[in-house]
């Protein structure tokens, strides 16, 4: 299971450590959708790891 959907504030580290499954990037607000999504898609249409 991924940890979140988008890039997030963590208390303890602040904007520092990004594992969403989208990127955000907060100068220019830019998403850029990660390759890890598209796993998880894959994942979700088919209800089996594929390898």
């Amino acid at each position: 299971m991924y940890w979140s959907l988008l890039d997030n504030y963590e208390w303890a580290l602040g904007f520092e450590k990004r594992f969403g499954l989208v990127e955000i990037n907060y100068d220019t607000l830019e998403r850029t959708i990660r390759p890890s999504a598209y796993v998880y898609k894959q994942i979700c249409e088919t209800n089996a790891v594929v390898e």
